[in-house]
C-alpha cells in the first residue's frame, strides 16, 4: 500500500499499514502528555528549541531519546528542560549510517538514565549500549573514538 493508494479516514493514519490503529494527535502538547516514549531527531540548532516545545508537556517518567549533534551546553539546556518537567532525557549517538543497518544501528547512549533504557531499546530490536551515565563528560559520540 502507498500512500497515493490508502484511503485516508479522518485521525487514522492512512500511509501504511503497519499503523493502523494510530491516530494524529491534536496538538504537540497533547502527543507529548500522552507519549511514554519520544524520539528527538532534528538538525543541531534545533535540539533545545524541540526541548522547549515538548518540556512543559512531558509525561511524568516519558522517556527523551535526543538524537543530534548539538554541542554539550545544547545537550545540557535540553536535558535540564526535559528532566526537570518530569521526563527523562537520555543521549544517543548513531555510530554510522543507518541504511545498510536500520533498526540495528549501533547507539551509544548517555546520561542517567542510559542504563535503564538501553535494555527497553534492546528489546525493541536496537543494537543499543550505555557509554556513560553522565552524558556531557564523555559525550557518547566521543566515547567511540576512544
Amino acid at each position: 500500500m502507498t500512500s497515493s493508494s490508502a484511503t485516508a479516514r479522518p485521525g487514522r493514519c492512512a500511509i501504511t499499514p503497519r499503523c493502523r490503529g494510530s491516530r494524529w494527535a491534536a496538538s504537540r502538547a497533547d502527543l507529548t502528555a500522552k507519549a511514554d516514549f519520544i524520539v528527538s531527531a532534528v538538525t543541531a540548532s534545533q535540539a533545545v528549541a524541540v526541548a522547549q516545545a515538548c518540556a512543559p508537556a512531558v509525561k511524568k517518567g516519558a522517556w527523551f531519546l535526543d538524537f543530534n549533534s548539538a554541542s554539550p551546553g545544547a545537550k545540557r539546556r535540553a536535558a535540564e528542560l526535559i528532566d526537570g518537567n518530569g521526563g527523562r532525557y537520555v543521549e544517543g549517538a548513531v555510530m554510522t549510517s543507518i541504511p545498510p543497518y536500520r533498526i540495528k544501528v549501533p547507539l551509544l547512549l548517555g546520561g542517567a538514565g542510559a542504563e535503564e533504557l538501553a535494555p527497553l531499546l534492546v528489546a525493541l530490536g536496537f543494537d543499543a549500549k550505555v557509554a556513560s551515565r553522565n552524558w556531557a563528560s564523555p559525550r557518547p559520540s566521543r566515547c567511540a573514538a576512544a
